[in-house]
């Protein structure tokens, strides 16, 4: 079954948040549009999203069930699915600068990179460890399983640890 039902049996719960959130994305566009070009006149910018007008025309007028309806359509999620992922890619884009610039945003990245780079650290050891036992097991220990060889390294290392 598809991810909404049958939109004739079935409301779609979700779908007045969806044209909600489609709502503020819109704005959220906007508005990024306004900030990356300064400040032009509004008349300028409605004239430079004639797509996105035509969408928000067609979408909105829709009603909860039609637009589960179109929801549910394969063809229709991949595409609006690769329009958020642009979307997001230039709202990081822009956002970006703007949260860094702020003191908490700038602290919380901080904390991110330190956090980031410790794991990354931790990833990068336990991946050298793995690969150090890969090649010991297929250099000195290929008569066995790799299950043997484990449990072998694992009462070697009890052993060294008492």
């Amino acid at each position: 079954m598809d991810m909404f039902g049958d939109p004739v049996l079935q409301t779609n719960p979700y779908g007045a948040n969806i044209q909600d959130l489609e709502k503020e994305q819109a704005m959220l566009q906007q508005k990024l549009l306004q900030l990356k070009q300064g400040n032009q006149q509004p008349s300028q910018q409605s004239q430079q999203a004639p797509v996105w007008d035509e969408i928000d025309r067609l979408t909105l007028s829709l009603s909860d069930k039609e637009y589960a309806a179109l929801a549910a359509n394969k063809e229709f999620q991949a595409s609006n699915s690769n329009v958020m992922t642009l979307l997001q890619r230039e709202y990081m884009r822009i956002m970006r600068p703007i949260v860094e610039a702020t003191k908490d945003g700038k602290e919380a990245l901080e904390k991110h990179l330190s956090l980031l780079k410790s794991l990354v650290k931790g990833a990068k050891e336990e991946s050298a460890q793995r690969e150090a036992m890969l090649t010991e097991y297929m250099t000195q220990y290929s008569h066995l399983t790799w299950k043997q060889y484990v449990e072998l390294k694992k009462k070697e290392n009890e052993r060294n640890e008492h």
